[in-house]
């Protein structure tokens, strides 16, 4: 049976393919190092799983250095495996697996994020739903030592959040992380909350709650909207770590709606076949910088206009582009054949200029900025898939 691919990582001058070989019934995990070439170099063997009647599902995350990967699986809803790898030396810095009755890792696992000295760090929340349970969140380090694990847990009250997303501050030694809340659905965002642990020092976590300004929430829908009425349709998209400890909320305004028509058909209980259609819409990106503290520092609304249909909405959304000195937001002004790419440069200020960038007309492009792979700070590399044609585009600035 051909390997099933985990993830692939980019090294200076190599990759590593993570993948699994299923041998009759038993699952075995490797790691394999290949030159610029495409030839093997190196192979690490993981885990042999034994014999069984279904496949193994593998998550994966990687160290902001690039230099850890880690490697995990729930195997039953109590139980976590995990695997990290140092991908320099190619060995196996540690495993565990350890099992919990307070939680459910199906339903309350959020994220597993390592730090560059091969500690992972997961992320669990618990009754995030309006009851007299209590609502908490419980953060657990592991790292290679096999004593006990290292626990903390933060109260999160009444607030009901979603769209989590962690990363390790290397430089700040913290883990830090953004959110948002509703006072009562998941339609609706009032607001972000961030979220800071320094493993090695504070106790307890920090947790700020803060809600979106009425000038904010107004230039989000365009107009005048009613008190309290929050972001709809909002999701995160990336956070950008600052190097006071702080971070940007990168997020979009996105939809998907179904749309359904009857057409004539024998083969059907009342002579009408019905087709799905669905409708992408990606909308603007909204950007909000956070304090330490957890204060706002400023928040914008980056305006864009995608549409497209039963694509699975590949060819919409933007590019993230870091530089030294901004950011770059790179994306299609229209979802066809043939279009323009445009920019939005971002500053620390929270100032922003929209660029023009190339036209595709005549040069038989359509861009998926989502899958494109920035190289150096001035280039990316972005692929095109247009009529079954697949090319690589290399943009530089």
């Amino acid at each position: 049976m051909a390997p099933d691919v985990v993830c692939v990582v980019n090294q200076d001058s190599n990759f590593v393919i993570a993948h699994t070989f299923r041998n009759r019934a038993e699952t075995i995990l490797y790691a394999t190092k290949f030159n610029p070439a495409a030839d093997a170099v190196d192979t690490l063997l993981i885990n042999r799983f034994g014999y069984s009647s279904s496949a193994v599902d593998f998550f994966w995350a990687l160290s902001e250095d690039e230099n850890f990967l880690l490697l995990y699986s729930s195997p039953r809803p109590t139980e976590l495996e995990a695997y990290m790898i140092r991908l320099d030396s190619m060995q196996l810095h540690w495993t565990r697996r350890f099992e919990s009755d307070d939680f459910n890792f199906d339903r309350e696992f959020i994220q597993a994020v390592p730090d560059n000295r091969g500690n992972m760090h997961m992320v669990v929340e618990t009754n995030n739903f309006r009851s007299n349970k209590g609502h908490f969140m419980d953060f657990i380090r592991v790292g290679s030592s096999e004593g006990p694990l290292q626990r903390s847990r933060v109260e999160l009250g009444d607030y009901i959040t979603y769209d989590l997303s962690f990363a390790y501050d290397n430089l700040n030694d913290q883990l830090i992380g953004v959110g948002l809340w509703s006072d009562g659905a998941f339609d609706r965002a009032n607001g972000y909350y961030y979220i800071r642990l320094k493993p090695t020092g504070e106790s307890r976590p920090f947790a700020a709650f803060r809600e979106f300004t009425e000038a904010f929430i107004r230039t989000y829908h365009g107009k005048k909207v009613r008190k309290k009425k929050g972001l709809v349709e909002a999701t995160i998209q990336d956070l950008v770590l600052r190097r006071d400890g702080g971070l940007l909320l990168i997020g979009e305004r996105n939809r998907v709606l179904e749309r359904w028509a009857g057409t004539t058909s024998p083969f059907m209980y009342d002579g009408f076949s019905r087709v799905s259609s669905l409708d992408h819409f990606f909308e603007d990106i909204f950007v909000v910088s956070i304090h330490p503290d957890g204060e706002l520092h400023w928040a914008t609304v980056l305006p864009k206009k995608q549409y497209s249909q039963n694509d699975g909405g590949v060819y919409s959304s933007f590019f993230l582009m870091k530089t030294p000195s901004s950011l770059r937001l790179i994306f299609n002004d229209e979802i066809r054949a043939e279009t323009t790419v445009s920019e939005y440069v971002l500053t620390g200020t929270g100032k922003s200029d929209r660029n023009g960038l190339i036209s595709t007309e005549r040069l038989d492009l359509k861009l998926r900025f989502r899958d494109a792979l920035q190289i150096s700070s001035e280039e990316l590399i972005v692929p095109s898939e247009r009529r079954n044609d697949l090319k690589l585009v290399r943009m530089s600035f």
